[in-house]
């Protein structure tokens, strides 16, 4: 009879470490930040009309799962317009890390295309490289090429207005 009590706590034990040690995902603490798609197939056309806009496609993972895929501008000006036009410019998924370099995405799916943003449907698992600043997604259809974008820089301190007195005129006191 004391024998099949420890048979089971082996076998619990024994899945137990099986299942801890398979959840290892190589891109813990990696993935999160925003990411610069530079490269993806059929994706050069695109990135020239996106550069004469100022334009570029960004990943954004979140530490909660999840994923938005949108697109940022270099330039206000055109970032200010865009937003005035209202046009929706992202779209927002989950993504789950998976056992090694696998990542599965859902809910990125685009209706008017007849699937998701990685393939027919509304899921699709793919595997994703980090190195230092560097992303490698590679699924079914090739691999596409990111770079971690930095946080925005302070920006420039605005130059102080000095203003010259004219002639017969002193400076105004403030």
């Amino acid at each position: 009879m004391l024998l099949a009590p420890r048979k089971l706590a082996f076998l619990v034990f024994a899945s137990l470490a099986v299942v801890v040690s398979g959840c290892g995902s190589n891109n813990s603490g990696k993935i999160n930040g925003k990411w610069k798609l530079v490269s993806a197939p059929g994706f050069d056309e695109q990135a020239k009309m996106m550069e004469a806009f100022k334009a570029y496609v960004y990943f954004e993972f979140k530490e909660d799962g999840t994923v938005t895929v949108g697109a940022g501008f270099t330039d206000p000006t055109m970032q200010e317009m865009i937003a005035k036009s209202g046009e929706k410019t992202s779209m927002s998924g989950k993504y789950k890390l998976l056992n090694g370099d696998d990542v599965e995405f859902s809910g990125l799916n685009d209706p008017k295309k007849g699937g998701g943003l990685f393939g027919k449907g509304d899921q699709s698992r793919l595997k994703i490289q980090i190195d230092g600043d560097n992303m490698t997604i590679t699924g079914t259809d090739g691999t596409g090429k990111l770079t971690r974008l930095k946080a925005d820089a302070a920006p420039a301190e605005t130059p102080k207005v000095v203003e010259t007195p004219k002639p017969g005129n002193p400076p105004k006191k403030k």
